[in-house]
């Protein structure tokens, strides 16, 4: 999927925008440096208030989301996302 990011001709003068929002510091920390040593422009969100706020202030490409996160859970972010939802990956983990 990230691989398309690169390929939609609206895109292709800049380098995607992935929004990453997880609780957990380190993941957070793991993904985002994953994300920019691949290439990627990456913003980071903390809990689901900020994921929401940097998504309508932001406009990722693509939002990478901790379905277990507070306030409020991934869940609820995705469906708070319109009118113009960012295409979304849900990340669980125990």
């Amino acid at each position: 999927m990230l691989d398309s990011l690169r390929l939609n001709d609206d895109i292709s003068a800049r380098v995607p925008m992935l929004l990453i929002a997880d609780d957990d510091e380190d993941i957070l920390t793991l993904v985002q440096l994953r994300l920019s040593r691949s290439g990627y422009e990456v913003v980071v969100a903390r809990d689901g208030e900020e994921a929401l706020r940097l998504a309508q202030e932001k406009h990722p490409d693509l939002a990478v989301l901790d379905w277990m996160m507070p306030r409020p859970r991934g869940s609820t972010c995705c469906a708070r996302s319109a009118p113009a939802p960012t295409p979304q990956i849900f990340r669980a983990c125990c």
